[in-house]
């Protein structure tokens, strides 16, 4: 994990997940997300975020 900060782009590095990444898993469409699953992932986001 880490960060590189140039002038062309901003380029954060995180862990690799099985499941690929979280904007794939948000725009399938055979996998809807109900509410609290979406405010879970939310949440985990903020905390990441935040640490």
């Amino acid at each position: 994990m880490g960060a590189s900060c140039m002038k062309e782009r901003i380029v954060i590095v995180t862990e690799c997940m099985n499941m690929g990444s979280l904007f794939k898993t948000l725009h399938r469409s055979n996998q809807p997300l109900d509410i609290r699953r979406r405010l879970r992932i939310a949440l985990d986001v903020s905390r990441g975020m935040n640490y």
